[in-house]
């Protein structure tokens, strides 16, 4: 199974899923809400947070085939983590996002230790596993910066929409890379155990 594949096979429940979250998104920011503490703005902060969580849980589940009552639980629990991590350190949020991508996978599969299950991969098949990772932590920061700087450049629903919109391209690319990686490493881990074994 490559990373092609999955995407395709999930065309059908990846393409609105990003669309109608972008949409979303840019309808959030319509009135242009100004960062304050207050109930709206809170309560906005809240809808995109879920809105995120919702488009993940959908997009790991349709590329596991399965919906765990975990997932959203983990997706909402690592979207917290890396939203404190980028409070600190804007920089950070790349590489915890593709380490949440490596586990989504075998938690939307059920698998009993999946952070542990999540790093199988680079030691089944190590070169693969890390020369994916590394091209993806690329365009990951690539497109964070791209991200900040768009932001400072283009504002309001448009900058939401076009924003959001590469954001979930990307995150079916990524997510489709950590399945197509957890199937690969699963199939051989259960080839070796089944390989027939010999000596003494």
């Amino acid at each position: 199974m490559t990373t092609v594949r999955v995407v395709l096979a999930g065309w059908r429940v990846y393409l609105p899923a990003v669309l109608l979250t972008a949409a979303a998104q840019a309808l959030l920011v319509l009135a242009d809400p100004v960062p304050a503490r207050s109930w709206s703005f809170a309560g906005l902060a809240l809808a995109s947070f879920a809105l995120v969580v919702a488009a993940i849980t959908v997009i790991a589940a349709a590329g596991a085939g399965r919906v765990r009552p975990a997932l959203p639980v983990w997706v909402a629990g690592l979207g917290l983590v890396i939203g404190a991590a980028a409070v600190l350190s804007p920089w950070l949020a790349p590489p915890l996002l593709l380490v949440g991508a490596l586990v989504l996978p075998p938690v939307a599969d059920g698998a009993p230790r999946p952070v542990r299950t999540a790093f199988r991969a680079f030691r089944v098949i190590p070169a693969r596993a890390v020369a994916g990772l590394l091209v993806l932590l690329v365009v990951a920061v690539l497109s964070w910066a791209a991200a900040l700087l768009s932001g400072l450049l283009v504002t309001g629903p448009l900058s939401a929409a076009v924003t959001w919109l590469w954001f979930g391209v990307l995150a079916v690319l990524v997510l489709g890379w950590s399945t197509a990686l957890y199937r690969r490493a699963a199939d051989l881990s259960r080839r070796v155990g089944e390989r027939p074994r010999t000596g003494p």
